[in-house]
Order: C-alpha cells, then sequence, then structure tokens
C-alpha cells in the first residue's frame, strides 16, 4: 500500500514521519499547524465527541495512548506533546528546509503555497473546510449507545440513517 500512495495524510503519519522518511528517500512533508489553543480546544472538541459523530475505532484509541500518552484529554499532556512534536519535526528537518513545508492553515489564504511546493501548475483555491466543530446528531449518539452494548450492527444502521440524512440536507442548500 505505501509505495503505490503518492501521498499521506492524518492519523497515523505523525508518529510515523521518519520512518517514512527513511523509506522513500527525497519525499516531502507538509506540517499543518494552527496556534496552540485553538488546537487545544479543536483536540479536546474531538476527544468529547469522535467516538459519538463517527464508528467506534480501536486504532485511534491505541495511537492516542502511544502518541499522546492518554486516552483522555489531559490538557497539561496535550500541551507538551504539542510542544515536543512541533520543535521535534523542525529540529528534523533543520538540514533540509526545502523538504517541509510549514501551513498555518488558520493564517494561509488559499492553496497556492502548498501547490509550489509540490511543484503543481494547478490554481490556487482557498482551503476547504470540512471537519467543522459540532455536536452529535440524536443517530449518532444512539449509534454510540448502540455500539456501546455491543450491538454493533444496529449501530451502522443508525450511523447510515444519519449520513443519508445529512447528505439529503446538504443537496438541498
Amino acid at each position: 500500500m505505501l509505495s503505490e500512495a503518492r501521498a499521506f495524510a492524518d492519523t497515523p503519519i505523525p508518529a510515523l514521519y521518519p520512518k517514512l522518511d527513511a523509506q522513500f528517500p527525497g519525499s516531502r512533508f507538509i506540517l499543518t499547524t494552527r496556534d496552540r489553543e485553538s488546537w487545544l480546544e479543536s483536540i479536546q472538541w474531538l476527544c468529547r465527541y469522535r467516538k459519538r459523530l463517527w464508528m467506534r475505532n480501536q486504532l485511534l484509541d491505541d495511537y492516542d495512548l502511544a502518541f499522546f500518552g492518554a486516552k483522555s484529554f489531559d490538557k497539561d499532556r496535550y500541551i507538551m506533546v504539542w510542544e515536543r512534536f512541533h520543535s521535534e519535526v523542525q529540529r528534523y528537518f533543520e538540514d533540509r528546509p526545502e523538504s517541509l513545508l510549514t501551513l498555518n492553515l488558520a493564517e494561509e489564504l488559499d492553496t497556492s503555497r502548498l501547490l509550489q511546493f509540490i511543484g503543481s501548475s494547478s490554481l490556487a483555491a482557498p482551503w476547504p473546510r470540512s471537519n467543522r466543530t459540532r455536536t452529535p446528531s440524536w443517530l449518532q449518539e444512539l449509534a454510540f449507545y448502540a455500539e456501546s452494548c455491543r450491538l454493533t450492527p444496529l449501530g451502522h444502521a443508525f450511523r447510515r440513517i444519519d449520513a443519508k440524512i445529512r447528505k439529503e440536507r446538504s443537496a438541498a442548500h
């Protein structure tokens, strides 16, 4: 799978970038970031609602424990991990600055720096926003409850119904 892909993003890449760098010489890396306080708010929301909004995933729970050293939100620990990770990435690439692009998505107006970094001639566009903070719907809460009671097929059914309703609502707008 790794040899066939052109790009990787999100979990578990933050924990694997040195290994990927060794495995794929000449590869480039993009560190997406934002100010620490807004990241903390976002990660606190994610820790609180992830299992309600999306299906339970033991791999993500295991990743959180390995990367953050905690199964649940711990502000002080997450601050320490955020600071350590950012400084480790900068230190890792200090002799190869051309291999790392750091993008603060809250400050970047569009995709122009990303496109330049990857050598694309595509036209720049505003950054899409797809993972906005929200509270779970009542169907997502039901799905979470069903999955917590080991009624996984029922939880999946509730999630499919919820996804269909959200899709129909967005198509109507």
